[in-house]
């Protein structure tokens, strides 16, 4: 939720963790 919205932000530089953050 929230907590995995910050930790995009701080890996915002990688996309494939975006793509996990947001899964």
């Amino acid at each position: 939720g929230e907590y995995e919205n910050e930790m995009v932000l701080e890996w915002r530089g990688s996309p494939l963790v975006r793509v996990y953050a947001w899964r």
